[in-house]
């Protein structure tokens, strides 16, 4: 392995980019949150939820970046050299490693996203209407939906990578089980 091959983009290229897509996270958030944004614009309370919504989302994605160290501390620290092997050996061990780094910048675009999509409303007044759609509403409405997306596909990964991490131990268990 060389410095390459630890990469976010190598790393994300081994875990395969389909699973990614495919994954339930992503898809609920994408769902979820086009859902929330055409109900917040439906009852006309773009900018209040903006306000309301936002921080909210800073506060929890700077919290789970904390459970996200502590996580990848627990796979780091219960591992020893055998059980390592075997996972390397099965092409697992780089791919555990990657949801760790994968969803640490997923927190980070949340927390940027959401600090952008707070502070743009009062920032900027685009009082421009097109075609009789106001440029403001809908570039509100897209700062709404990015940050929501990122809060919530960050938030609903985290908790698949507990899951993660539990099974890591569960597996690790076994291991040991099975070499004593």
């Amino acid at each position: 392995m060389n410095y390459g091959d630890t990469k976010f983009w190598a790393l994300l290229n081994n875990y395969g980019k389909g699973n990614i897509i495919k994954s339930i996270d992503l898809i609920f958030s994408l769902i979820l949150t086009t859902t929330f944004v055409f109900i917040v614009l439906y009852l006309n309370h773009l900018e209040v939820t903006i306000n309301i919504i936002c921080p909210q989302f800073i506060t929890v994605s700077s919290a789970l970046i904390a459970v996200i160290i502590a996580g990848l501390a627990i796979v780091v620290s219960i591992s020893d050299d055998n059980f390592i092997l075997m996972l390397k050996n099965v092409k697992v061990y780089e791919k555990i490693l990657f949801l760790f780094y994968y969803d640490i910048i997923l927190l980070g675009c949340s927390i940027v996203s959401n600090a952008i999509a707070y502070l743009t409303p009062n920032i900027v007044t685009l009082n421009i209407i097109i075609n009789g759609i106001q440029i403001e509403t809908a570039f509100f409405m897209v700062l709404l939906w990015l940050a929501t997306f990122l809060g919530l596909y960050s938030l609903f990964s985290v908790i698949l990578l507990v899951g993660t991490i539990m099974r890591y131990g569960l597996y690790r268990g076994a291991f040991i089980e099975i070499n004593n």
